[in-house]
């Protein structure tokens, strides 16, 4: 019996799962390598921000904690605090898309 060693690489990349092909006398077997890097986490780059009536729009950056190798769909929506929906602001809801790679969008 021979036993095969096959490097496998680690990386830190939120990625799809891998595999690579072994093929022995024309057989091909699959072998998978599971992704086990966590997903990168989202977060506003300014927090506590304050913004004067006047000023007619915010805006703010969303950013990930870390690039991904795959598409990473943010949801967001507003909702009440001691502003009113309609009455101080205009509601909002959708869904960021960050395409592989990317790291900040602008909400």
């Amino acid at each position: 019996m021979y036993t095969a060693r096959i490097a496998i690489k680690d990386d830190t990349t939120d990625e799809a799962d891998e595999y690579f092909i072994i093929s022995l006398d024309g057989t091909d077997h699959r072998i998978t390598i599971v992704d086990d890097d966590a997903p990168p986490t989202v977060s506003l780059t300014a927090l506590g921000v304050s913004i004067p009536e006047s000023a007619g729009t915010y805006r703010n950056n969303v950013e990930l904690s870390a690039a991904s190798g795959k598409t990473v769909n943010v949801g967001y929506m507003t909702e009440n605090g001691t502003a009113v929906a309609g009455q101080d602001y205009a509601t909002a809801a959708g869904t960021l898309a960050f395409a592989p790679g990317e790291t900040e969008k602008e909400f």
